[in-house]
């Protein structure tokens, strides 16, 4: 390719990199709400809450797991 203004695939492999970013945070906000929502309004323990939370994304289609269940575990560790 001798177009340098879009310097190849970087141009498509940064785009993909920002959607992805994009997506994880939108997923990360929307988990904190629930959890935080679920645990308060439902007085849940941590081990509910693990309980509740690996239901939830075991009942998720396969493309949602893996960015939630990396979110919940990152929302654990905190």
């Amino acid at each position: 390719n001798t177009d340098h203004r879009s310097l190849g695939e970087l141009f498509y492999l940064y785009v993909q990199e920002v959607a992805e970013i994009t997506f994880d945070h939108s997923m990360r906000l929307i988990m904190i709400a629930l959890l935080s929502t679920v645990k308060e309004f439902f007085a849940f323990t941590d081990a509910q809450m693990a309980g509740f939370v690996q239901q939830f994304i075991n009942n998720l289609p396969n493309y949602l797991k893996a960015p939630l269940e990396a979110c919940a575990e990152q929302l654990s560790a905190a």
